[in-house]
């Protein structure tokens, strides 16, 4: 196994599992035994400590302004469109807030509106969560921490409110759970 495959390696199963405290398996840690031999783990250092670029404050600073908590849920509209990888990278940061167990963070991609759901309530299930909440007017799924979803442009035009909605779809099926 070449160095920057091992390294490549050993970042993502850092990030999967947000380093090592999401969803962690044994067979997590095994692996990135096996491959930490091989990495070289100062390119790995650098590329989880460079993962944004200044640009993307932009993506935080709206996230930020558009944060509305209910319950145990934090909810981010990005207005804008917004790579999938940092409306995860939000949504982990999100999570990361005392009050929050559960964060939905969201953003307008050219037709659809993108999910990205993290849940640290060990009885809710991110996957399920967003597959309930989605199920009349997109899709979703994943894992019990971490999920993603979208709503298909064909029911976007039906809703006036994307914010208000979005809040009441996932109340509604954090209820049904």
């Amino acid at each position: 196994m070449s160095k920057d495959v091992a390294s490549a390696l050993c970042y993502g199963l850092k990030m999967d599992t947000n380093d090592f405290n999401r969803g962690c398996t044994k067979f997590d840690v095994q692996m990135f035994d096996e491959v930490f031999e091989y990495a070289d783990y100062e390119q790995v250092t650098y590329i989880n400590q460079n993962q944004l670029e200044l640009d993307d404050f932009k993506a935080f600073k709206a996230a930020i302004n558009n944060t509305v908590t209910k319950d145990e849920f934090g909810f981010a509209y990005i207005p804008f469109q917004c790579p999938s990888t940092l409306v995860a990278i939000i949504s982990d940061f999100l999570l990361s807030t005392k009050e929050v167990k559960i964060s939905v963070v969201y953003s307008k991609l050219e037709d659809v509106v993108k999910f990205s759901i993290r849940s640290e309530d060990s009885s809710i299930h991110a996957g399920n969560l967003i597959r309930l909440a989605l199920q009349d007017i997109g899709n979703g799924g994943g894992h019990p921490t971490m999920a993603g979803g979208i709503i298909y442009k064909k029911y976007l035009d039906e809703i006036d409110n994307l914010e208000d909605t979005v809040v009441s779809i996932f109340t509604e099926a954090y209820k049904k759970m």
